[in-house]
């Protein structure tokens, strides 16, 4: 209950425009990570590709909770002895940072995919209880 009244507080917060806007070297808060995702990630291969890049602006500690929770889902998703890979770095001719968490588990279905960034949408109601969560999304720019 704890948890989920942190996660509103937090969304409540974002929604407002009250967390924390400033520079954040991205690829060092994935790399401060890499202890706690690999516990996270213990039934998994964990492969961490870390590109140097320029700061973005954001909130340290939410973007560090962003990580963390695409690492859970994917563990959470992910059969044992599946592959979980998390790569930071820029997209190719843009100066845009890109934060991708790709793994070898069941995937998103196709009619899901426009809904993904919806507050609370889950693709599949009948683990809602099994799996718990409430994470929203949002893009990384600088």
């Amino acid at each position: 209950m704890s948890r989920l009244l942190t996660s509103l507080l937090t969304l409540s917060r974002a929604e407002r425009g009250d967390l924390r806007n400033e520079p954040v070297q991205l690829d060092e808060v994935v790399t401060d990570l890499r202890p706690a995702l690999e516990v996270l990630a213990r039934d998994h291969q964990l492969h961490l590709d870390i590109g140097k890049m320029s700061p973005v602006r954001g909130d340290p500690d939410q973007l560090a909770q962003v990580v963390v929770n695409l690492v859970q889902n994917a563990a959470k998703y992910t059969a044992p002895g599946g592959r979980i890979a998390v790569s930071v770095g820029t997209n190719g001719a843009s100066d845009k940072v890109v934060l991708r968490v790709s793994d070898t588990g069941a995937g998103i279905p196709t009619e899901a995919l426009s809904h993904l960034f919806e507050p609370f949408y889950r693709a599949d109601a009948s683990r809602t209880r099994a799996t718990g969560g409430a994470v929203r999304a949002g893009w990384l720019d600088h």
